[in-house]
């Protein structure tokens, strides 16, 4: 049986951050959406927060799979781990633009996306 390579720091750290990301995304969204009732500002402020981490989280652990996969990577992991950090910036120029609800459901979708994205990559 062939022995497999070691992880790199890059790639375990990008998986890391990937998947932090993506239950930032899912676990803030939904529970903002369904669990949340009549929040205060400052709840709105921490959430936003939240979601803000995960996309970063999101995007900054697709681009360390990318960089430590050094163009090796065939083209379908390659599209998959592009879409993964694409679902990240989605959802940051959704919480630079849209209000608080809208946020939400594109932070939910974002990490939807980035978690069908990971499963099949």
């Amino acid at each position: 049986m062939p022995e497999s390579t070691a992880l790199s720091a890059l790639e375990v750290g990008g998986r890391v951050a990937s998947f932090v990301g993506i239950a930032l995304l899912i676990g803030g969204a939904a529970f903002g959406t369904f669990v949340r009732r009549t929040p205060t500002p400052d709840e709105d402020d921490r959430e936003q927060l939240v979601l803000a981490v995960g996309g970063l989280a999101l995007v900054a652990g697709s681009v360390a799979l990318l960089l430590d996969q050094g163009g090796r990577s065939p083209l379908g992991l390659t599209t998959l781990l592009a879409i993964r950090g694409l679902s990240g910036v989605a959802v940051l120029a959704a919480g630079a633009v849209l209000a608080e609800r809208h946020v939400r459901v594109a932070a939910l979708a974002g990490g939807i996306v980035a978690a069908v994205a990971a499963t099949l990559g």
